[in-house]
């Protein structure tokens, strides 16, 4: 994606209606400059579940399966990290408490 501050200006939306957008779960901010739409992020966030309920999940292998650059992958998993939804271990990530029920199961 674009930096969020060149989305933004192209947009003409300023500061205060990006802060409106992630208030209104229309947009998650992973970042100072970077966030995605919504369905985007829910998109990433199932893959990113279902490829870790198979075995733990990679930077890189998440990398090939979206197509992304590792700097979005990070902050991709980072971010699921935090939430509790998946769960950083030495060999990868995994499904974490917040995970969907059965995420952790579907291995």
């Amino acid at each position: 994606p674009p930096p969020l501050a060149v989305a933004a200006r192209a947009t003409g939306c300023p500061p205060e209606g990006v802060r409106a957008l992630e208030r209104a779960a229309r947009i998650v901010v992973l970042e100072a400059d970077l966030a995605y739409a919504m369905s985007t992020y829910r998109d990433l966030a199932a893959r990113a579940l279902a490829m870790a309920a198979r075995e733990p999940l990679t930077p890189a292998a998440y990398r090939d399966a979206t197509g992304t650059s590792r700097k979005y992958v990070m902050a991709i998993l980072e971010d699921l990290d935090r939430r509790a939804v998946l769960r950083r271990t030495p060999a990868g990530h995994v499904a974490g408490p917040r995970a969907p029920r059965g995420a952790e199961t579907a291995r």
